[in-house]
């Protein structure tokens, strides 16, 4: 999908190449992915960064670890992209 978007071309053009569903599925994940990162907090490059509270500054680690596919994404947004049905 990424290498359709460098193309700058129109959504209709897109749903031509990948149909409406997978176009409409893509969409979803995205929005899906945005709603959990807001919701949770945990946005990739935030996320290595170390964060020290006030009290005897402790260092806390980090919550999510973004790694790999299965850790960048949510599970719904996987989901939407994986299945298109």
């Amino acid at each position: 999908m990424s290498e359709i978007l460098k193309l700058e071309l129109t959504p209709e053009q897109i749903i031509e190449i990948i149909g409406l569903t997978r176009f409409q599925n893509f969409k979803n994940a995205i929005y899906t992915e945005i709603k959990y990162r807001l919701a949770s907090g945990q946005i990739p490059e935030f996320e290595q960064k170390q964060k020290i509270t006030t009290n005897l500054f402790s260092v806390l680690t980090p919550g999510r670890e973004f790694s790999h596919f299965k850790t960048l994404l949510s599970g719904e947004a996987i989901a939407l992209l994986t299945n298109p049905g």
